[in-house]
């Protein structure tokens, strides 16, 4: 069996290696942003810079009221359900538009929904 030498690291590059270079893409990468909304924000109104919504409701119901189609189209959101001890979760539209071809969307303790305003109707995934 024989063994290989490793070529001579140079001074200038030797510092470098002693911390790992984090990239700006891999740290945006590893970055979480969501809404926590509890019962006492109900009903709770989707703001524009919000993208995920974790809800827990153990203490009264939450309802969440997302934009307008008209002023939403191409907009994706998910809603997180934590826990409802026996609450409801609905979310309905500013606008009375239909969701998934009913006014409201239920949700259910532990799941995530995808929301997604397309061709003027919001469309739930």
């Amino acid at each position: 069996m024989s063994s290989t030498q490793l070529p001579d690291i140079p001074a200038s590059e030797e510092a470098s290696l002693s911390r790992p270079k984090i990239l700006e893409r891999d740290r945006l990468r590893h970055t979480w942003d969501y809404t926590l909304v509890t019962s006492a924000m109900s009903p709770y109104t989707v703001a524009a810079d919000d993208q995920e919504l974790v809800v827990d409701a153990p203490s009264g119901n939450v309802a969440i009221v997302v934009p307008a189609v008209a002023s939403s189209e191409g907009r994706r959101l998910r809603v997180s359900v934590h826990s409802l001890a026996g609450h409801t979760v609905t979310t309905t539209a500013a606008d009375s538009s239909n969701i998934n071809g009913s006014a409201s969307l239920s949700h259910s303790a532990y799941t995530s929904k995808g929301l997604a305003c397309l061709n003027g109707k919001w469309l739930a995934y």
